[in-house]
């Protein structure tokens, strides 16, 4: 199992339509000792059942505490794959020789997603790319021009008995809070609803998540409980996998938030 684990909510881009509903958030970075410490030595008492940690945001790099998060990452899970996931923008992070020999030490791979309205963003990466190639750092790319809009669709009625592919289900389980949530959209609806709260037919519930406080689940009851849909996915156009290639038009060239609920929602 892949757990993702926001250190920040900060973000230095805040796109329309984000599917971790940064742009609605208070923007806060997390604390070590109060906050991310404790979240990963709850999950550690199940290390057997995570394959990888994936450190995020918001964007990780603009957390002024950054390298100290990776070597806490590092001291709580040092046999596992653990990968920064990073817009990969702040050319200065990546020139701060600290943050590159944290990198190295602790073995952390890096997860860049490009984005083509950097400035010279051809030669921006390109200068990533070859700092992490120096050092040896095991990284991988990808390039984004397009996202998805609308993630929830009040007139959609998925089956959520049915078991549908649906990408974040299987590979965004995401540690908040002392919980874990089965997919980023579960994780971070409250930012939506709190924002907007006449948004009624969105229905958040215990089942959206597992509780590491109760000591009485094992490994197989938490990952059997994540492996079940919840009432959340009923509107939720992620679930259904024919809904990406019925509607090409809902894939938007990026541009940054507007707070506009319809950003997030259709009704």
């Amino acid at each position: 199992m892949t757990v993702s684990v926001h250190v920040t909510e900060c973000c230095n881009l805040n796109c329309a339509s984000c599917f971790h509903m940064i742009p609605l958030s208070d923007g806060i970075n997390y604390y070590i000792e109060n906050y991310i410490r404790p979240q990963l030595q709850l999950l550690a008492k199940h290390e057997n059942i995570v394959d990888e940690l994936v450190i995020m945001g918001g964007e990780p790099t603009t957390h002024p505490d950054i390298i100290s998060i990776l070597y806490v990452f590092r001291e709580h899970f040092p046999n596992t794959k653990i990968t920064l996931a990073t817009n990969g923008t702040l050319l200065s992070v990546f020139n701060n020789i600290f943050f590159i020999k944290a990198l190295q030490r602790t073995d952390i791979n890096v997860s860049l997603t490009e984005y083509p309205f950097v400035p010279n963003y051809e030669y921006h990466y390109k200068l990533i790319h070859d700092i992490l190639d120096q050092n040896n750092i095991k990284y991988t790319y990808n390039f984004t021009d397009k996202f998805l809009v609308q993630p929830f669709h009040k007139e959609l009625h998925n089956n959520i008995h049915d078991a549908v592919w649906c990408k974040a289900f299987h590979y965004c389980t995401m540690l908040k809070d002392d919980k874990l949530y089965k997919c980023h959209l579960c994780a971070y609806v409250d930012f939506l609803l709190n924002r907007f709260p006449e948004i009624d037919w969105i229905k958040p519930s215990s089942d959206d998540y597992v509780d590491l406080n109760d000591d009485s689940l094992s490994d197989d009851a938490i990952l059997n409980k994540l492996a079940q849909l919840s009432p959340i996915c009923e509107h939720c156009i992620e679930l259904n996998r024919d809904w990406f290639t019925d509607n090409p038009d809902e894939m938007k060239s990026w541009t940054r938030s507007k707070l506009n609920k319809n950003e997030w929602i259709k009704e």
